[in-house]
């Protein structure tokens, strides 16, 4: 788990630096690539410095310290942000995405409808198997239901 860590992070770090290569500083002027800068570097932060450095001390308010500083792991989830961009570029996909939301609430009626619809049907079923006579089924079965 951490060892994935650390190899997406590295693939982070050299998509950036390629970006930077390939166009220069004037790279971090866009909104994006600028996002994207800063989810690595607090990934670099988190992973590389802060983590090493509190597993190295044993003083609990260096710890604890530096555990409040981790909240800057929870930032890493933007990198989910990124999906997003990626979603808006493309058009066909874009238009799945927003039909798929504009069913979301159609589904979750149908959904509801086909749960509620087993829960009766399972009450049922319940009700008129506990009224049967099972006392010449054998023993199996006797154990069974009872």
């Amino acid at each position: 788990g951490n060892n994935l860590e650390h190899v997406f992070l590295v693939i982070f770090i050299l998509e950036l630096l390629l970006r930077i290569f390939v166009n220069g500083w004037k790279t971090l002027r866009n909104g994006w690539n600028f996002f994207d800068f800063a989810i690595v570097c607090i990934g670099v932060l988190s992973q590389w410095i802060l983590e090493p450095v509190m597993n190295h001390f044993d003083d609990t308010s260096v710890v604890e310290g530096a555990q409040q500083v981790l909240v800057l792991r929870m930032l890493k989830l933007l990198r989910l942000v990124r999906a997003v961009r990626l979603v808006a570029t493309f058009k066909p996909l874009w238009k799945l995405t927003q039909g798929f939301l504009s069913s979301a609430g159609t589904m979750a009626s149908a959904f509801a409808m086909l749960a509620l619809t087993l829960y009766i049907f399972a009450c049922i079923g319940a009700e008129v198997i506990s009224k049967l006579d099972w006392s010449g089924a054998g023993a199996d079965v006797a154990k069974f239901v009872s």
